[in-house]
């Protein structure tokens, strides 16, 4: 249908758009939450994908909440959370655009894929 080719459309030039981007960091907001990423949204309305290995990073997913929660860096995050994330990869095949969430990188922990 129409809607669905609008939004096809509509994340392939946001994918090309940001492959301009990437190593970028950007400020944007938890759209998602799953036990394998996070959505972000930034604040130009671009969706990516933080895929992460929660457990590795010491937090613990409540998928009842959608929300995570490290208790010794005293983080809690959830839908609607700000976060700042770095643009490591596009993938225009997919329409696919991966961040790296700056938690990952103060702890030196590589983006799971």
């Amino acid at each position: 249908n129409s809607d669905k080719a609008e939004y096809e459309a509509n994340q392939l030039y946001m994918a090309k758009y940001m492959m301009n981007h990437i190593g970028e960091d950007f400020y944007g907001y938890i759209s998602d939450i799953n036990s394998r990423h996070i959505s972000v949204k930034t604040d130009g309305l671009i969706d990516g994908y933080v895929f992460v290995d929660l457990f590795d990073l010491g937090f613990v997913y409540y998928p009842e909440s959608k929300m995570i929660s490290n208790k010794e860096k005293n983080i809690v995050l959830h839908i609607g959370s700000k976060i700042k994330v770095k643009v490591t990869d596009v993938d225009l095949a997919n329409r696919l655009i991966v961040k790296k969430w700056k938690e990952q990188e103060k702890n030196k922990r590589k983006l799971i894929f």
